[in-house]
This record gives C-alpha cells, sequence and structure tokens, in this order.
C-alpha cells in the first residue's frame, strides 16, 4: 500500500514538473515577456541586493532644522560725525497784539473829567482819521475802567495829520490817575485802513502789567523831550514878568519881550503860559484853563520885522496870587502866511504843568 501511494505522489510531482518547463518555452518562443509577479520581483530584489553599484543614489538624509537666528542689534553710530537730534514740534504761538507803525499813542493825562492822549504821526503817509482805546488808572494803579470791553473809545474823524504832527485830542469821562492808550485804527489820505487784532490780549496784558513807577519813569523821559520846546530858530521870548498896574484889580498884567531871529517878519505870537503860586503849586486860571489847571494862551498881532525886537503887554492877565510863571512860544505866523507850531509843545505842557 505504502508503496503505491509514493509511486502515486512521483507521477504528480513529474507531471508538475513538465508542466512548469512547458510553459517556459512557450513564452521563449512569442518573444515577449509576462509581467512580474511576486517571484520575479523576488528575483529583482536578489539582483540589486547582489549589484548595489548599478542601483538609485540612495537619498541623502536631511538635516535637522535649524532655529531662526535673532535680531542682530543696530551697531551704534562710531562716526566722528555728531548725530541730530530730532526737532520737537513747534508749539502754536499765542495772539499777539501788533501796534500800529506809523501812529503812537505816546502817553495819556485825566484833566476835568477829560481824558487827553498825545498822538503822534511817525510814518510818511497823512493820516485822516483814527481810533484810540485807552484805560484809565487810580492812584494806587488799579484799573477805573468800567466798560464791558476792559477799555474805552475814542475817535478823532478829521485829524489830518501830516508826517511828523501831533495833536492832544481829549474825549469826555475820566476817573483815576493815569492813562494807557494805543491805537486801533488808523484811515491814511490814500484811502487804506489799518485795524488792530487781538485787541482784547492789549487789554488783558495792560491792565495786569500797569505800573505806576512806570508810568512816573515815562514822564520824567518825556520832560526831556518837552525841554526842547523852549528853542526856537525864529524868535526867542524873554523878560516874562507880572506887574501889578490896576489899581482897580488884584489881576495882574503880563510883560514879555519877543526878539525876531529869524528871516521873515513876524505877523502873529501866541505863547502858552502856567501860573505857580508862591509854594509852586499851581493856580486854576478857569474858565481859560487849556489841557491842565493853571495853563493858558495868550499873544496877537506883533508885526515884527527880522532882526527886531518888541515888549508887548498882556493886561490882567494873571491871578493876584500867582507869583511864578512857565513859558513857552506856542506858535509863530510870518508875513508870508506860513505858520511854524512849536513841535514839542504838548509834550512841555504834560511834564511841566504840576509844579513850578
Amino acid at each position: 500500500m505504502k508503496k503505491r501511494t509514493i509511486a502515486i505522489l512521483l507521477t504528480a510531482l513529474l507531471l508538475l514538473s513538465l508542466a512548469a518547463c512547458g510553459g517556459s518555452g512557450d513564452g521563449a518562443k512569442d518573444g515577449t515577456k509576462e509581467p512580474s509577479t511576486q517571484g520575479g520581483q523576488d528575483q529583482g530584489d536578489k539582483e540589486n541586493a547582489s549589484n548595489p553599484g548599478d542601483t538609485d543614489e540612495p537619498e541623502v538624509p536631511k538635516e535637522p532644522d535649524t532655529p531662526d537666528e535673532p535680531d542682530t542689534p543696530e551697531e551704534p553710530n562710531t562716526s566722528d560725525e555728531p548725530q541730530e537730534p530730532e526737532e520737537p514740534p513747534i508749539p502754536e504761538e499765542p495772539p499777539e497784539f501788533q501796534p500800529n507803525e506809523d501812529l503812537t499813542a505816546v502817553t495819556g493825562f485825566i484833566y476835568d473829567n477829560h481824558t487827553y492822549i498825545l498822538i503822534e504821526n511817525t510814518g510818511d503817509k497823512p493820516i485822516l482819521d483814527y481810533v484810540v482805546a485807552y484805560m484809565t488808572f487810580d492812584k494806587n494803579g488799579f484799573s477805573t475802567t468800567t466798560d464791558s470791553d476792559g477799555y474805552e473809545r475814542g475817535r478823532d474823524e478829521a485829524a489830518n495829520l501830516m508826517p511828523g504832527d501831533k495833536a492832544l485830542p481829549s474825549w469826555y469821562g475820566g476817573n483815576g490817575s493815569y492813562v494807557a492808550a494805543t491805537v486801533t485804527y488808523v484811515k491814511y489820505a490814500d484811502g487804506t485802513e489799518w485795524e488792530a487784532q487781538y485787541l482784547d490780549v492789549w487789554a488783558a496784558e495792560t491792565k495786569s502789567g500797569f505800573n505806576k513807577d512806570d508810568y512816573a519813569a515815562a514822564l520824567s523821559s518825556l520832560k526831556e523831550v518837552g525841554d526842547q520846546a523852549l528853542t526856537c530858530e525864529y524868535a526867542s521870548l524873554s523878560n516874562v514878568t507880572l506887574v501889578h498896574g490896576n489899581q482897580f484889580s488884584t489881576d495882574l498884567d503880563l510883560h514879555f519881550t519877543v526878539e525876531n531871529t529869524g528871516d521873515q517878519g513876524i505877523a502873529k505870537i501866541i505863547l502858552f503860559i502856567m501860573e505857580f503860586d508862591e509854594n509852586g503849586f499851581p493856580v486854576s486860571v478857569s474858565p481859560y484853563d487849556t489841557y491842565c489847571l493853571n495853563g493858558h494862551s495868550t499873544g496877537g498881532s506883533i508885526n515884527l520885522a527880522s532882526g527886531r525886537t518888541g515888549t508887548y503887554t498882556d493886561d490882567l492877565f494873571a491871578d493876584g496870587s500867582t507869583t511864578n510863571l512857565k513859558s513857552v512860544i506856542y506858535s509863530l505866523t510870518f508875513q508870508d502866511g506860513s505858520e511854524w507850531i512849536n513841535p514839542y509843545i504838548y509834550e512841555y505842557i504834560i511834564a511841566n504843568n504840576s509844579a513850578y
């Protein structure tokens, strides 16, 4: 039994071997190649393993990722040239009051409930009309102005000031001892106009910054200017005296001498006289007072030829209590009709009326 079984197995193996050989011969005859099977894949793997030089180059392993390098700080500037600092932003400038350059409010004072302001045309154009703003202060330097704007206004619509001219206008109302003023509007003869900006700034600064000592110092400087009024190139004034010549009156007569030192005949002269008592205090000359308590004018026609001298009298001119005088030539009118007005007369009056 065993022998038979073995014989059958051998026969089966023989048949399988023959079948395998026959399949290989058919493939060779056709010249084609059957697709690779798992066994063919194993054969290729063996060839690759036995011939490593014939295979693709092995992959190069990737280098590990490196962390990002930190930012390199900027190197400090080692050059010799200094670095310009950044300019700070320019702050916005506060509003600023700018006065007129052609018309000046020189100074001011209060007399007989009127506010007087000395005005001068310092420009090169005639001025027809102007407006001023002014503030008044008491003897302690505190404002006495009650207007809601903080200042009063005054206008001279027919000023007609030529270059170099001065004027001493007044406006009703004045309470105090000192005045501060500025020009706020100007109309020129050529039709152009100027108007001040930020007048409220001027008012605030003037009110907070007023100092009576500064006012007194300015008045002292004004006296130096006013003293020039005593010099006139066309005439000289002398021998100004008071004489009691009327037995029926206590008033005194005024005598004075004028010399014509110019080239033209003088038709008319006007003097300005200020009166003081024996203690040097002002004497009232009301109702003739002009600009101040003790000041008034005198004079008239003299018809004085060039080089000649004349003596003149004004009867009952001064109060009997007057013992001292300050006198100056106010104006001259020449024979040809031209006129000379003392350019320093107002400074002289302002600076000299309070005491002898």
